[in-house]
């Protein structure tokens, strides 16, 4: 439950002129897992882009930003996403319970393993699994893709499911996984464009 919550609960001196657009479709898979798909354009080249996705310890910069409480967005949010720590292969989501004691917690992690496959030039992605997964979310999977979308342009994609077990499904329908999760892949995908137009 507490995945479900966060994300599930992102410098390079140009400055894009308007808000790029962000299309975001999510749907169920013939498995029963929830899936995400958001595509952005970007005014940057892909080698900026690419960068900035593949800088696991630049995440941390980026990826809590709307999420982490400091918002009047996400001050609400029972999950919230507070920092994200790179290690060799993973990437640690660092949360807090945003509940009264004993029910409230800080500090506690969810580990992400972490690969960046080789592919044709102008091409990158990033692919992250739940390291361990459980009997409450045994799918917790994603690629973070860059292509080129035309001269000076980049097509970002963040293609994520989650599976969560059959006895939440009826406490957690589709409506509510997109109130809930994919509106924080949303956040998190506007946050990564506005890291690459900070001065």
């Amino acid at each position: 439950m507490v995945l479900a919550a966060l994300l599930l609960g992102p410098v390079l001196g140009a400055r894009a002129e308007a808000t790029p657009r962000l299309d975001l479709d999510t749907t169920v898979d013939a498995d029963g897992a929830y899936r995400s798909v958001g595509r952005m354009v970007l005014p940057f080249p892909v080698e900026q882009v690419a960068r900035v996705m593949t800088d696991f310890d630049h995440y941390d910069a980026w990826a809590p930003r709307g999420q982490d409480g400091k918002d009047p967005g996400s001050a609400g949010y029972i999950g919230q996403l507070i920092g994200v720590r790179a290690g060799p292969g993973t990437l640690d989501l660092i949360y807090r319970i945003n509940l009264l004691w004993p029910f409230g917690s800080s500090g506690k992690s969810i580990t992400l393993a972490t690969e960046v496959p080789p592919g044709p030039a102008g091409k990158t992605s990033v692919k992250f699994t739940l390291k361990k997964p459980s009997f409450v979310t045994p799918i917790v999977e994603g690629v973070f893709s860059l292509s080129e979308a035309g001269p000076g342009q980049s097509q970002i994609q963040l293609d994520c499911r989650m599976k969560l077990a059959w006895f939440l499904m009826p406490f957690f329908p589709l409506e509510a996984y997109k109130v809930h999760v994919a509106k924080r892949l949303e956040t998190a995908m506007r946050s990564f464009a506005a890291d690459l137009s900070s001065p």
